[in-house]
């Protein structure tokens, strides 16, 4: 098993590098939460006091961070990752940025020698603690079959859309496919507050017509001349 740095220990870092401890990675750690860093360093974890001993002849480094900002700095800043990995390494990024930060800075990993993966996940705490993540990645598929031994560690559907950015590009549609199901539940609470219509009734009537949909041929005959129409 190849040796791993993990950035950013946060509500779904800190159990995801819990998990590849757990998996029998050598995993060096760093965050600026001590405690955290103590207390992911008293299950094994390899604590190191910044980003450059972390990284330090690591095969995979990854990152769990807020947003793109944040990644820019930690991969391309002065003190960054890419200033002291090794030629090979692979960066897996696990955190929610944009298609364009994605592709940024996978160029500039190319420019030094490295890899990079981006690989925003969904599935959120439980998820991460569980190691059941669903993971959207976008990079070379060379890469991203060395490095699956690494995702299977915190994921269980792991999929390659394509080069990079397309895993963050999949993210985001997901955000708007889930934020368009919230508004159409809200909109719906409120016609039924408006009409008076009891909710538990639209439920159970929704989910009527999901079965006749799925098996049209156990529906009441009611249902059936519904079907057709």
């Amino acid at each position: 098993m190849g040796k791993i740095a993990f950035i950013g220990l946060g509500i779904m870092g800190k159990p995801m590098a819990l998990n590849l401890i757990k998996a029998g990675h050598e995993v060096k750690i760093f965050t600026r939460n001590k405690n955290v860093l103590q207390e992911v360093a008293a299950q094994g974890g390899i604590a190191t006091s910044s980003i450059g001993e972390a990284v330090e002849n690591s095969d995979f480094i990854i990152t769990m961070l807020q947003d793109s900002p944040e990644v820019e700095e930690v991969s391309l800043g002065e003190n960054g990752i890419y200033k002291f990995a090794k030629p090979g390494a692979i960066h897996i990024d696990y955190s929610n940025i944009s298609p364009s930060s994605a592709r940024k800075i996978a160029e500039a990993a190319k420019e030094k020698g490295l890899h990079n993966l981006d690989a925003p996940v969904s599935g959120g705490e439980i998820g991460a603690i569980e190691g059941t993540l669903s993971i959207m990645v976008g990079g070379d598929k060379e890469i991203f079959d060395k490095a699956f031994v690494v995702l299977e560690a915190v994921g269980k559907t792991i999929v390659l859309f394509g080069p990079s950015g397309s895993g963050q590009t999949v993210k985001a549609a997901n955000h708007l496919i889930v934020a368009g199901t919230i508004q159409l539940v809200v909109v719906e609470v409120i016609l039924e507050k408006i009409t008076n219509i009891s909710m538990g009734a639209s439920i159970d009537a929704v989910k009527e017509f999901e079965e006749l949909a799925t098996s049209p041929e156990e529906a009441p005959t009611e249902f059936k001349t519904l079907a057709v129409q």
